[in-house]
């Protein structure tokens, strides 16, 4: 082959060779590109995804008509009726006071304490993500931990998922959701920016535990939730961090591990049991700390007193303790004791870690019960059932003359005109038979209505509702 050929076939095959390298760097990029649009949109996805399951456990709380105000324009109603006009009482303006959040299928609803003080508890209208309208009462409420739960009666509910406390990653991508300046059901985004804040002013709460978020919290956000992409609860918004009463960036969320152990008490007992562990303690320097420990220290909480008899003084805790964790969370100040505690119950038993001359001590500590030594605002109501009906006898048969909006027999389907026929298998036959039948019922349990309308008859299933006929404080 001449020497000319060869150099031809040598600039060939360096054309191919950098054709085929050119090739492969443009279908790097491509793939690059590519993979990163589907990231994309997998993230986008993820987002859309937890927005519309987590939604679905959310509530927009309300102020609606309540029973005085109704009862005083009770006669202007009847006026329109038989004028041929219309005045629904329930369709009157109201206002949007905060969120809540569906905690378990039996109509439990978690909320802030500040959202529900100082409100007539018949006029709480707890609006769902499908639209349905409820009217709720007052379980309990905690102004300790500005935590509140409340209860409606219904089927077909979306409870949220508790995120495990100590899963929560600071950093991590969460989606706010609630009711902000009256807009129900807004989604906002962004991160954790700082788990387990305890270290702010406590406005009057003196059990506070946060997770710290730049996802925009307004107004109105407040009782809602604070989510994970894979659709756990980390947190119920509480309160933001801002001169204007408007969001900039620091949004703050009652963490999962104080929401729990508040929801059960209120659940239980309708009130708060907070347990005692006897001790008193002051927050050193660490150089003082070096008096009481020579080890290296990171934790200065020293035991200053001791309750005689008491939970710390049985386990065996003594005084110049250093209480450096308890059930395994770090002790920084002498404030995370009484934060800490709200997270535990009268008689469960727990770890303390302490420092003791140099070394570290754990002390199985069985916890007592502690006198709360701030206003709680107990409800502890006295119910009656309730089917949200007026009957009366037309030509001696009970007829609904009244079904209430947005109660039992109002969200099953009865109207007013239907002829009732029996409630719960038993044969109705006038009120007092009506009135005798749903005192049996059991508030949130469904029982079957059967009522005539236009010659036929319908049976219907009623979720029983509840009213509050006595409230203790």
């Amino acid at each position: 082959m001449s020497r000319s050929r060869r150099l031809n076939s040598a600039r060939k095959v360096r054309s191919l060779t950098f054709s085929h390298t050119l090739l492969l760097l443009i279908l790097a990029v491509v793939v690059d590109v590519s993979a990163q649009s589907v990231d994309a949109v997998a993230l986008s996805n993820a987002f859309t995804n937890a927005a519309e399951a987590c939604k679905k456990s959310i509530v927009s709380i309300n102020i609606g008509v309540n029973k005085v105000t109704r009862k005083r324009f009770k006669h202007f109603e009847e006026h329109a009726k038989r004028i041929g006009e219309e005045l629904d009482l329930d369709r009157l303006p109201i206002g949007s006071v905060g969120s809540g959040v569906v905690i378990d299928n039996q109509g439990y609803i978690l909320t802030d304490h500040h959202v529900v003080d100082n409100i007539d508890e018949d006029s709480i209208l707890v609006t769902l993500h499908d639209g349905r309208r409820y009217y709720a009462h007052v379980v309990g409420s905690d102004p300790s931990s500005d935590l509140a739960l409340i209860r409606i009666y219904a089927n077909n509910l979306f409870a949220a998922r508790f995120a495990k406390p100590s899963s929560v990653r600071l950093g991590e991508l969460v989606l706010a959701i609630g009711s902000p300046l009256g807009l129900t059901f807004s989604v906002t985004s962004g991160v954790i920016s700082a788990v387990n804040r305890d270290d702010l002013a406590d406005d009057g709460y003196s059990v506070t535990r946060f997770i710290q978020t730049d996802a925009a919290i307004n107004p109105g956000n407040s009782g809602g939730g604070l989510f994970r992409l894979q659709g756990d609860l980390v947190g119920i918004n509480t309160a933001i961090l801002s001169r204007s009463g408007y969001n900039v960036g620091y949004g703050l969320a009652l963490s999962t591990d104080l929401v729990i152990a508040v929801y059960e008490d209120l659940r239980d007992d309708g009130r708060i049991s907070r347990p005692s562990i006897g001790v008193a303690a002051r927050s050193e320097s660490f150089d003082s700390s070096l008096v009481y420990d020579r080890a290296k220290v990171e934790e200065t909480v020293i035991v200053d007193r001791m309750k005689p008899g008491g939970a710390a003084e049985r386990a065996g805790i003594k005084m110049g303790d250093i209480i450096r964790t308890l059930n395994g969370m770090i002790v920084r100040t002498k404030d995370n004791i009484i934060q800490y505690m709200a997270m535990f119950r009268p008689g469960q038993r727990i770890t303390v870690g302490v420092g003791r001359n140099g070394d570290t001590v754990s002390v199985e500590v069985e916890l007592d019960s502690m006198e709360i030594p701030f206003m709680q605002q107990d409800r502890l109501s006295k119910l009656r059932s309730h089917l949200g009906a007026t009957v009366v006898a037309t030509s001696g048969i009970p007829t609904l003359s009244r079904v209430e909006r947005h109660g039992p027999f109002y969200h099953a389907g009865l109207q007013e005109g239907d002829k009732l026929v029996s409630i719960d298998g038993k044969l109705v036959r006038n009120s007092e038979d009506v009135s005798q039948i749903t005192a049996t019922l059991q508030p949130g349990a469904t029982t079957r209505v059967v009522c005539e309308r236009r010659g036929s008859q319908t049976s219907y299933d009623v979720v029983v509702g509840a009213v509050v006929v006595e409230r203790n404080r």
